[in-house]
């Protein structure tokens, strides 16, 4: 479910979401869940820059600062949880679910502000690995590959 900001959000803008979702849920039969998980705030990589900055720096005020930014994202990492909604559908076989896709995709996935929007393999994997075993510590960002990492030249 893709997020929004409703408090700063207008309100015919507001209406016209929560409407989109009473007229879907309105004409959707089959069963379906929604899903909120906490995924912790990853920093690492921004942190993996500032300290590769402090490194390159002479200058005593500007590695404080950068010092002082450091540890403001350690402590986001320690004690901000993002929380993320799923839209979860159900079928009794392939066509069901094909089907329930089209009307989810067809009925809130378009238009000029879109209330869902699909997610990756990988992602789902993730969900599904986290459903089963709600102690296990899985990072929203773990599965991206090497080629996120920050360069020497940053």
């Amino acid at each position: 479910i893709l997020p929004s900001d409703r408090s700063n959000q207008q309100g015919d803008e507001l209406q016209y979401s929560i409407y989109n979702f009473t007229r879907f849920f309105r004409l959707y039969g089959p069963d379906s869940k929604i899903i909120s998980m906490n995924f912790p705030v990853n920093t690492s990589f921004q942190r993996g820059v500032l300290g590769r900055k402090v490194r390159k720096t002479t200058d005593d005020v500007r590695r404080g600062w950068l010092d002082r930014e450091t540890e403001e994202l350690a402590r986001l990492d320690q004690n901000i949880m993002r929380k993320e909604f799923y839209y979860m559908y159900f079928g009794k076989n392939r066509e069901d679910m094909l089907k329930n896709k089209n009307n989810i995709e067809k009925w809130i996935g378009f238009g000029r502000s879109p209330l869902v929007q699909g997610i990756e393999k990988e992602k789902k994997i993730q969900i599904i690995r986290k459903l089963c075993n709600m102690n296990t510590l899985i990072l929203s960002d773990e599965l991206k590959g090497d080629e996120d990492e920050p360069s020497e030249e940053e």
